[in-house]
């Protein structure tokens, strides 16, 4: 890889006449943020108030979704 992060390709693909303006929607890394964000804020919801513990906990779903992405990539090879 080029130096790019994969991102799984779009979450929701859309019909070609749909992408056509170059909006693909959201793509599948930060679908699987979206996920394990929900996870880590449930757990963290005393302190989710905090700039700094809201910071981390968006960090670590990132990871958590770049993770997903890596081991998706080796079932598909």
């Amino acid at each position: 890889m080029s130096g790019e992060r994969e991102d799984g390709g779009a979450a929701f693909p859309r019909a070609a006449t749909q992408a056509s303006t170059g909006d693909t929607g959201m793509t599948l890394r930060d679908w699987f943020a979206g996920q394990a964000l929900a996870m880590l804020a449930d757990n963290r919801m005393d302190d989710i108030g905090s700039d700094l513990v809201s910071k981390a906990i968006a960090a670590a779903a990132y990871k958590i979704a770049d993770a997903m992405i890596k081991e998706r990539a080796k079932e598909t090879t």
